[in-house]
C-alpha cells in the first residue's frame, strides 16, 4: 500500500476507511484489476482494530477490537488462515464482577431460566421495534426484569463500550439469548495483536491511501445502472482524487 501522490489522478474505485473491511475490499478490487484509492480520516490503518505499545516499549496490546469467537466469526477466521496467523486462547478470569439489581454480583453467566426470560424479551423487541427504537427504550417497553435489563446493560458496556440508549433495538434484538448469557465466550485473541492481521491485509491491498482525509459526503448517481460486485457503475468511474 502506497501513500497517495499529491497530483490529481483518476481511479476506478474510492474506498472510504482503512479499517479491516476497507482493506479487504481494496485487496479484492485490486485482484479484480481495479485501481483503488482509500480515504482514511485518521493517520493509521485498522479502524476499530487498534493496538499500541505499552510504555516500556516491549509489549503490544489491543485497545480496540480484540477477540475472535471460534465458529462464529467465520470471515475473520478465513482471513487469519489465509495469512497463517495463529490464535491464542485468552486465560479464563478468576473472578467476575457484574452490577445487577443494585449490587455487584460474582455470577459469570445467566442460567436456563434467565435465558428463557431473555429470549421472550428479545422476541418481543424484534417484533415491536422500529428503525428509530433504541435498546434501552425497547427493554422498558418489553417489561424486562431488573436482572435481564442490568445484565444486558453490563454486557453491552463490556462489548460495545456504550449505553443501551446508544444502540439499535432492531440490531441488538436479533442476538440470540445464549449469546447474551455468557460474555466470556469471546475467547480467542490474534497472535501478535490485531495489528498483525491489519498489516497482512494491507500488504496485499494494492491501493493508494490518503491519511487524515475525511469523506464529508458521498454522491450517488441514481441514473447509474446497478453495478456488479467488482464492476463499479458509471456514476463512480469519474471520481477524482483531490489535489
Amino acid at each position: 500500500m502506497n501513500a497517495s501522490p499529491t497530483k490529481q489522478s483518476e481511479v476506478d474505485v474510492v474506498v472510504i476507511g482503512a479499517g479491516l473491511a476497507g482493506l479487504i475490499a481494496s485487496r479484492q478490487l485490486t485482484e479484480a484489476g481495479k485501481t483503488v484509492l482509500i480515504l482514511e480520516a485518521r493517520d493509521g490503518l485498522g479502524g476499530r482494530l487498534y493496538a499500541r505499545c505499552l510504555q516500556d516499549r516491549s509489549v503490544y496490546v489491543d485497545f480496540g477490537g480484540t477477540w475472535i469467537i471460534p465458529g462464529e466469526h467465520a470471515h475473520a477466521e478465513a482471513e487469519l488462515d489465509r495469512y497463517g496467523i495463529d490464535r491464542v486462547r485468552t486465560p479464563d478470569p478468576d473472578t467476575f464482577a457484574t452490577r445487577v439489581e443494585g449490587r455487584v454480583s460474582a455470577r459469570r453467566s445467566l442460567d436456563e431460566a434467565d435465558i428463557a426470560d431473555a429470549s421472550a424479551v428479545l422476541a418481543q423487541i424484534a417484533a415491536d421495534s422500529t428503525a428509530k427504537t433504541d435498546f434501552a427504550e425497547a427493554l422498558a417497553s418489553a417489561n424486562a426484569s431488573p436482572l435481564i435489563a442490568d445484565w444486558m446493560q453490563a454486557l453491552n458496556r463490556f462489548l460495545n463500550g456504550c449505553e443501551l440508549s446508544d444502540v439499535s433495538a432492531r440490531v441488538m434484538g436479533t442476538y440470540p439469548a445464549e449469546a447474551w448469557a455468557d460474555p466470556d465466550h469471546y475467547s480467542d485473541q490474534i497472535t501478535g495483536t490485531t495489528q498483525t492481521l491489519v498489516n497482512a491485509v494491507a500488504s496485499e491491498a494494492g491501493a493508494r491511501i490518503r491519511f487524515n482525509t475525511e469523506a464529508t459526503f458521498v454522491h450517488v448517481d441514481d441514473a447509474a445502472p446497478a453495478a456488479s460486485p467488482w464492476e463499479p457503475g458509471p456514476g463512480w468511474r469519474s471520481m477524482r482524487e483531490p489535489p
